[in-house]
């Protein structure tokens, strides 16, 4: 009841032409958002687009609140891409969700914060948006909850909103893979993640490959691998058909390093996939190996092959 009457009023308030007194109006929203009910807050934030325009002091406000209220960090997000900006407070929002929003945000908050930050990605800010997603975004491990959201899930929605943006903002694309090719230090979680979200992309598969090649036994290490596929059980369901071909393309390269990084793709994730059918999908991946493959490559699996029959 108490929804269905905030809905009606503010479905009333839409249709009023308040003229001179938007200031007015503006005071009694924010007024009303900071003592009412949470349930009322959400509604409100979310249609606020409706009932005033998106001046520099409405966006200070939304700011201020999403710093004093971590809660409504979503329903902020939602308010302010209802408006039409003006690109200096576009930017001054961008700067805020990167500097203050996205280090802290919270396993339930995180796709949408990344969502707000890729969708008003362009060329003028796609490096530094890399840049902090790089630094400040970590792939997690499962078995925590906060909110509703486990950190299971988190991987799962991250790395899908990942996925989304490098395969559908080409500055971002862009941006993250010059990032990869001019790295100097071994790669994190997220950079391992983006090459294999860049592989499961069609139009970007033969670049992750070629990627790949260059970079393994450099920044893309073994430890490297392991680190960032195993305890993503949730993250590997995004991609784990696109992971296995990987996997078989890896082993089949007549690049050592290239291979050796293959092998060890292959052990994490029969170690962290559940999937009976894709579990089967690796093994006859292996056994084709060792049909075709070299005869240093054969040895390499069929000693991966006795450690998974063990396992």
């Amino acid at each position: 009841k108490l929804r269905t009457a905030a809905l009606g009023i503010v479905r009333d308030l839409s249709f009023l032409n308040t003229g001179n007194h938007e200031k007015d109006l503006i005071d009694i929203l924010f007024d009303s958002i900071s003592n009412c009910h949470q349930s009322i807050k959400e509604i409100l934030l979310q249609h606020l687009f409706l009932l005033i325009q998106g001046s520099e002091d409405v966006v200070n406000r939304l700011l201020k609140l999403m710093l004093e209220n971590v809660t409504l960090t979503c329903d902020i997000l939602t308010a302010i891409e209802g408006f039409e900006l003006s690109a200096d407070n576009k930017e001054k929002v961008r700067q805020h969700v990167l500097s203050n929003i996205l280090p802290a945000a919270s396993t339930k908050d995180l796709p949408t914060v990344i969502k707000f930050l890729v969708n008003t990605t362009d060329d003028s800010n796609a490096a530094v948006t890399v840049d902090e997603f790089r630094k400040n975004l970590i792939v997690v491990s499962p078995q925590y909850v906060e909110d509703t959201l486990t950190l299971s899930d988190t991987d799962f929605f991250v790395i899908l909103e990942i996925k989304k943006a490098l395969q559908f903002n080409s500055y971002f694309c862009k941006s993250f893979i010059l990032a990869l090719e001019f790295c100097n230090v071994e790669f994190g979680t997220l950079d391992v993640w983006a090459l294999f979200c860049l592989y499961s992309i069609f139009p970007m598969k033969q670049k992750a490959q070629q990627m790949i090649s260059k970079m393994s036994g450099k920044t893309l290490t073994t430890q490297s691998i392991i680190d960032a596929v195993t305890g993503h059980k949730k993250a590997i369901e995004c991609i784990s058909l696109s992971m296995i071909d990987l996997m078989n393309w890896m082993i089949g390269s007549n690049i050592d390093k290239v291979s050796k990084n293959g092998i060890v793709l292959a052990s994490v994730l029969f170690g962290e996939i559940d999937d009976i059918g894709s579990l089967q999908d690796i093994v006859g991946t292996l056994l084709i190996q060792i049909e075709i493959g070299d005869d240093s490559n054969k040895e390499k699996v069929i000693s991966i092959l006795e450690l998974l029959s063990i396992e």
